[in-house]
């Protein structure tokens, strides 16, 4: 029981600090889009660029996708199938000029994800087919010119997820959860301060920027404060404060 009150109370704390960049408002000439939508693929968003993404205009997309493809065994893929997807969605990105930046899905906590999806299903460890598939955006995103963020290293190379100890990856420890797939306050935070330092350091913020996350449910912030939004916990709502400051 103390243990669980000591990390409850380091979330706190922690998101606490994201007072530190006060909302204020989308009039400020920046806009965070969330479009993140709960249980996508690549075969979904193929589907939903035409219907409700070109109409957002963007001018930088930040494209998280391959948690379904990879580990949700009713939509799962190969990654033949996960890299041609991939490659249709950057061409109709790059056709219509908008800037892309890449972000590769987080580890996760195998423990949990074995008790929803059937551990049989997996001809690979889950974490290797996240890897994997780090790799095939690297090389894509490469061919388009387009940029990245390797948040499953970044992750991984932190120790993160860590079962029911770490307060990043949703577990019943900081949360009380069983989840091990999708981010707590304190993880969508530090995506959030990642992706910001990435485009002040490619000079990807002006003052007029629309900013579209696009991606599946780690992206629309499954039950955190403000889920589906960019306001509350999500990872585009703490985006938005930080270029918004």
């Amino acid at each position: 029981m103390c243990r669980l009150l000591i990390v409850k109370s380091l979330i706190a704390i922690l998101v606490a600090s994201s007072s530190l960049f006060p909302d204020k408002g989308y009039g400020q000439g920046h806009l965070v889009i969330n479009s993140g939508v709960c249980g996508n693929s690549t075969r979904d968003l193929l589907n939903r660029l035409n219907n409700d993404i070109w109409q957002k205009h963007p001018d930088l997309i930040l494209l998280m996708i391959g948690t379904n493809d990879m580990l949700n065994t009713s939509k799962m893929i190969s990654y033949g199938e996960y890299k041609n997807n991939l490659r249709s969605l950057l061409d109709r990105i790059k056709k219509r000029n908008i800037k892309c930046v890449l972000l590769s899905p987080p580890p996760v906590d195998t423990v949990f994800l074995y008790q929803r999806h059937d551990p049989g299903m997996y001809r690979q460890h889950p974490n290797d087919k996240l890897d994997s598939i780090a790799s095939i955006m690297k090389k894509l995103k490469d061919d388009y010119d387009f940029g990245m963020i390797d948040l499953y290293h970044l992750f991984s190379e932190r120790k993160i997820p860590v079962h029911n100890r770490d307060p990043f990856i949703k577990n019943e420890f900081n949360s009380q959860e069983r989840d091990g797939v999708h981010p707590t306050a304190i993880g969508y935070k530090l995506i959030a301060e990642k992706i910001y330092e990435y485009l002040l350091e490619n000079n990807l913020v002006d003052n007029s920027i629309n900013i579209l996350c696009l991606g599946d449910s780690i992206t629309y912030g499954k039950n955190v404060k403000g889920q589906g939004t960019s306001l509350g916990e999500t990872y585009p709502a703490f985006l938005q404060k930080l270029i918004s400051y």
